[in-house]
């Protein structure tokens, strides 16, 4: 109990500054290891087996997407409400919420894996492979299922444990699962010249590795865990995973809205730019990948400190903090905007491709980033609804920017611009979702204000929570 004392101690009185940056190092390294992983890995199949193989992977990529997402639906959201209980101080209700989550993620793990068995082939030919492509998909995708109970587990876990106040055992799970990852995958696919097999194995593999780490911490009573996974506890309770659903909805609808804007755009750019235009936009959707890691990890960093502080009704905390993170944010974004628009060419080459590709692909960058500077306020601005666990403004926020304005504008701009309607698309859709959420966040800011008055004036807690309700 000493280290759970001292973590909720640190969050609720801590210097912002220094719990923000000790919480979002640790997650914006592991989430920078994480996204560099899957770009090597696809180089190794490249270079090894060839495009076709290569295409096998990208095809399959969507379907990975929906996996994590259901990973997300039930770890996101537990991760906020975890946050809230520790501020309001009922730790027993976190552990609740724990073996709650747990017995869902295993429930919802095996269910994919029927239904992607029962469907592997149809749903692949609709993301888009063909009969050249077929064969590495569906041997990539074979030996992926293996790790589907692992993902939940080690990749959504991970987060009750920086949740918990250990930031740092969080990154390292996430940091060794990387590097075995890309290990084995060199081992697996240069050496032993296993193919996409190869990568698929040398996935799960770290998959399983980092599901043994995070179980290890939160079953062992020797590691020190602020909160534990206890058998008395693995159980679904109803009213538990109601309020989990409704929280991580957000995250789950923006992985999936991901998996279905990029079949939306590949199918868009076959038709007004053909395989150069998709290949192009492959390219830049892996730079955004890595561009964004880090504003991902500040938003797990920030998450909680705000659900810690908001639970315990600290608001001038909340702001404090969530106006820190934006910031921070905003200038990452800012950095991501300026190397896209100074050295487009480097970033561009570094997929290979001849001229032709690369003068695309330049041209696409500069002109889909050309609001990216914005992105950061929109993630984090999204991100503090999700944190204080007001799942449905999370979720309208999270759709905005990539699913309510952007596919419309990919709909309707080529028609007047051609491929150049595409790339509008990506600034278009920034823009309307920075100022909903701006709108939004401002409004919400100044009811906090509002609360942290009441309370400071001594009024009660129950008057000033049916007003925080309202939000």
């Amino acid at each position: 109990m000493d280290s759970m004392i001292s973590a909720q101690e640190e969050l609720g009185a801590g210097k912002i500054g220094k719990i923000l940056w000790k919480y979002s190092l640790p997650a914006i390294v592991g989430m920078m290891v994480s996204s560099a992983y899957n770009i090597i890995s696809r180089v190794f199949v490249g270079q090894t087996e060839g495009m076709l193989a290569l295409s096998g992977v990208a095809v399959a990529y969507p379907v990975n997407i929906i996996i994590i997402a259901f990973s997300m639906l039930i770890t996101i959201g537990a991760t906020a409400l975890i946050s809230i209980k520790l501020g309001e101080k009922n730790p027993e209700d976190a552990e609740r919420i724990i073996g709650t989550s747990f017995v869902a993620l295993i429930a919802i793990s095996l269910i994919l894996v029927f239904f992607i068995v029962l469907f592997l082939e149809p749903v692949l030919r609709l993301l888009g492979a063909t009969d050249d492509i077929m064969p590495f998909a569906k041997e990539f995708m074979i030996f992926s299922l293996l790790g589907i109970p692992f993902i939940g587990l080690g990749y959504g876990m991970n987060n009750f444990i920086r949740a918990a106040g250990n930031p740092r055992k969080a990154m390292v799970t996430q940091i060794v699962g990387a590097i075995v990852s890309v290990g084995l995958t060199a081992l697996l696919v240069y050496v032993l010249r296993l193919g996409v097999k190869g990568a698929a194995l040398a996935a799960v593999c770290a998959q399983a590795l980092a599901a043994a780490l995070v179980l290890q911490h939160l079953l062992s009573p020797r590691s020190g865990s602020a909160l534990r996974l206890r058998l008395k506890y693995i159980r679904i309770e109803p009213r538990l995973l109601r309020g989990i659903l409704s929280v991580g909805v957000a995250p789950f609808a923006a992985q999936a809205a991901a998996s279905l804007v990029l079949i939306f755009f590949n199918n868009r750019l076959k038709i007004y730019g053909g395989d150069a235009a998709i290949a192009a936009y492959a390219a830049i959707n892996g730079i955004m990948m890595v561009l964004v890691m880090p504003v991902m990890g500040m938003a797990q960093g920030v998450q909680p400190i705000v659900g810690f502080n908001f639970g315990a009704r600290k608001y001038d905390r909340v702001k404090k903090a969530e106006y820190s993170a934006m910031m921070i944010a905003t200038l990452m974004t800012i950095l991501g905007f300026l190397l896209a628009e100074l050295f487009p060419q480097t970033l561009i080459r570094f997929f290979g491709g001849d001229e032709s590709f690369t003068g695309m692909g330049v041209h696409g960058l500069r002109v889909f980033m050309a609001m990216y500077a914005f992105v950061g306020m929109q993630i984090m601005g999204s991100q503090y609804f999700q944190a204080t666990g007001r799942g449905a403004v999370a979720l309208v926020l999270t759709l905005t920017r990539q699913c309510i304005f952007l596919l419309p504008a990919l709909f309707i701009l080529p028609y007047f611009f051609g491929l150049q309607g595409i790339w509008l698309a990506g600034p278009v859709s920034d823009t309307f979702a920075g100022v909903v959420t701006m709108i939004l966040f401002a409004r919400d800011m100044k009811r906090l204000s509002r609360e942290q008055r009441l309370l400071n004036d001594g009024g009660r807690n129950s008057e000033a929570k049916s007003e925080i309700n309202q939000l």
